[in-house]
């Protein structure tokens, strides 16, 4: 394990993305600078073949704010 003496939370950006073009998902994960966090998940299905391109996400979801120490 890395350790670093000198991190901060606080040295994150407002907020860090995992996503796929290919599907069409993302996760937004936002760190406070006390080690709090919270995050969004959505998907738009973009794999579904059909006539009805979706507008919306399919599915979405919210983590609750929670600590990293």
């Amino acid at each position: 394990m890395l350790e670093n003496p000198n991190f901060s939370f606080s040295d994150l950006p407002d907020a860090l993305y995992f996503s796929s073009g290919a599907g069409a998902w993302r996760t937004e994960l936002r760190v406070e600078a006390d080690g709090s966090f919270s995050a969004d998940y959505s998907d738009m299905d973009m794999g579904d073949a059909g006539e009805i391109i979706p507008t919306e996400p399919n599915t979405s979801a919210a983590l609750p704010a929670n600590s990293l120490r």
